[in-house]
C-alpha cells in the first residue's frame, strides 16, 4: 500500500503491465488464490481472452469470482465507476475486496477515461479495504503515471512519475457536459414558484 498525498491516506491500486494474457494471469494468480483462500469477494472486469485465461486457469474456483463486461460496467463516467467499487469495498462486514479491471479499447468513450479513473480511485478507496489491479499493456501511457505502485513479475514497484490526483487532474480535466440541445420549456421563477417549477419538472 502507499500513500498518494496528505488527505487521501492509504491506497492500494496497482498497474498489472503485460503482454499476452497468459503473462497476466501469471501474475494475477498468486493474488487470486490469497484473495479466493481468505473468502474475500472478488470482482474481475476482463475482455475476453483475459477473462477466459483467467477462468481456465482458475478451474472451479472461477465460479467464486464475479466476472463483469468491461463495455457495461465503463458506460458510466468514471468517477461512477470508482464510487461504485468504493461502496463495495463499504458494504463489507469483513474481509477485504478484490476489483480487477482491464484497461481496454472503449469505443466511443471519452478521451482520458482510464487516467481520470484511475485518479478518481485514488481518491475513493482511500483508506478501505480493497485492492484494484488494472491490467494494462506494456506501453500503456498511463501505467508509471496514474498508478502508485505497479505490479511485476519481480513484485510491486512504485510507479515511476505518479503524480497524486490534485495534481494530475490539471492534465485529465473532466470532460465537458453531454449538448442536451434547446430547452423545452423556458420557465422563470422566484423563491414562491418553487413548487411549480417541481412540478414542471417532474
Amino acid at each position: 500500500m502507499t500513500t498518494v498525498d496528505g488527505t487521501t491516506g492509504i491506497v492500494d491500486h496497482l498497474a498489472v503491465p503485460y503482454a499476452q494474457p497468459g503473462q497476466l494471469t501469471d501474475r494475477l494468480e498468486p493474488v487470486l488464490d490469497t484473495a479466493l483462500a481468505a473468502g474475500d469477494p472478488v470482482l474481475a472486469v476482463l475482455d475476453g481472452p483475459e477473462r477466459d485465461a483467467v477462468r481456465t486457469r482458475l478451474g472451479t474456483s472461477a465460479g467464486r469470482v464475479e466476472f463483469a463486461d468491461p463495455f457495461d460496467v465503463h458506460a458510466v463516467p468514471a468517477f461512477t465507476v470508482a464510487v461504485r467499487w468504493a461502496r463495495l469495498a463499504r458494504q463489507l462486514a469483513s474481509g477485504r475486496v478484490l476489483v480487477i479491471g482491464q484497461h481496454v479499447d472503449l469505443p466511443g468513450s471519452p478521451v482520458g477515461h482510464w487516467p481520470r479513473l484511475d485518479m478518481a480511485l485514488d481518491v475513493a478507496i482511500a483508506g478501505l479495504p480493497i485492492t484494484v489491479l488494472c491490467p494494462c499493456g506494456e506501453l500503456d501511457p498511463t501505467l508509471d503515471t496514474t498508478h502508485p505502485l505497479v505490479l511485476t513479475a519481480a513484485g510491486r514497484r512504485s510507479g515511476t512519475g505518479y503524480r497524486a490526483p490534485r495534481e494530475a487532474v490539471l492534465a485529465y480535466p473532466p470532460p465537458p457536459p453531454p449538448d442536451l440541445g434547446p430547452s423545452a420549456v423556458d420557465l422563470p421563477f422566484g423563491l414562491d414558484d418553487l413548487s411549480a417549477v417541481r412540478r414542471r419538472t417532474a
